[in-house]
């Protein structure tokens, strides 16, 4: 028999992540505000984004720790009364006057602004009984629109511009581009106007320099604002992708808002996040305060206020 010990300290267990470690703590509590509550999805996260592992019994441990709990969780139950969740729910309906928010929204609001979890059926049921307006607004006899699958070519292949004047009425307009792929942001500008050539065509050049690159093709509505950005993107394609033939890929498409689709769906999510919200609040203002909008200093006054108060930029 060999006289080597392969075990000298006698540990024979694995290395495991200490219970206090403060980057899995906050990894599960970040997951759990962006709604994952599956034990087994936060293994693979958490093994995917910091490279450790634990079972799903640990994180059952740890998001006890923390006083985190699923919506079907024995323990969520007991702690939280149907008035409890009545209550929860109409504090984040609170926040919405403008009744944009729908069910998901509102469910994916309350965990990460609270913290909670709850039943999607628990929800809807508060909400058609508290808020029964908000449903009828979707309109669903509404006409649908046919819409094609996205084809994406990659990252920064084609990006996609618009401007936002959902804001416009107080003071912000936006314009702002996203990736078509990703639908990232790429930017957004609050500027004096969103329907000047001058001014699109200056951020479009700022993104330029910022990415150190132009996109394979880029895509806006037909707005009249357009039209010296329309050249200035075909004349950069000509000079530095003279081998790309536009007539087979072109360097600028026009497309109704409506299949614009990148752009729009992330207006929507800043209209029904911000937007309509922010209106209503900025509107409720002037009766109680003096507020003259015919005096430029007193709009001007506002509008700085309000730029520095709220997350108007993107």
């Amino acid at each position: 028999m060999s006289s080597h010990n392969r075990n000298p300290t006698g540990k024979n267990q694995h290395s495991a992540p200490k219970k206090d470690d403060p980057d899995i703590l906050n990894a599960i509590m970040r997951y759990h505000k962006d709604g994952v509550a599956s034990p087994s999805q936060m293994v693979s996260l958490l093994q995917a984004e910091l490279g450790k592992s634990l079972s799903e019994s640990s994180i059952k441990r740890r998001r006890l720790d923390l006083g985190v709990h699923s919506a079907r969780s024995g323990i969520q139950k007991r702690l939280l009364s149907y008035q409890d969740k009545t209550q929860i729910v109409l504090n984040q309906l609170e926040k919405d006057p403008s009744n944009g928010q729908g069910l998901s929204n509102i469910k994916n609001h309350i965990a990460h602004d609270q913290g909670i979890h709850l039943l999607r059926d628990d929800i809807s049921h508060i909400m058609h009984t508290h808020d029964p307006e908000g449903f009828r607004a979707c309109e669903p006899g509404a006409k649908k629109i046919p819409r094609t699958a996205r084809n994406p070519v990659g990252i920064h292949e084609r990006w996609a511009g618009d401007g936002h004047d959902k804001l416009y009425k107080i003071g912000f307009p936006i314009w702002a581009v996203v990736d078509n792929a990703s639908a990232k942001w790429l930017n957004g500008w609050v500027v004096p106007s969103n329907q000047m050539g001058d001014i699109i065509v200056y951020l479009f050049l700022c993104l330029v320099l910022e990415y150190k690159g132009i996109p394979l093709q880029f895509s806006t509505d037909c707005g009249s604002e357009t039209t010296q950005l329309y050249g200035l993107v075909n004349a950069l394609r000509e000079i530095f992708f003279s081998d790309c033939d536009i007539a087979v890929v072109r360097a600028y498409e026009y497309l109704r808002s409506i299949h614009n689709v990148a752009i729009e769906r992330s207006w929507l999510r800043l209209r029904v996040d911000f937007g309509d919200n922010a209106v209503i609040e900025y509107q409720k203002g002037p009766p109680f305060v003096n507020f003259d909008a015919e005096d430029p200093l007193h709009l001007q006054l506002s509008q700085w206020l309000w730029y520095r108060s709220e997350p108007v930029g993107i």
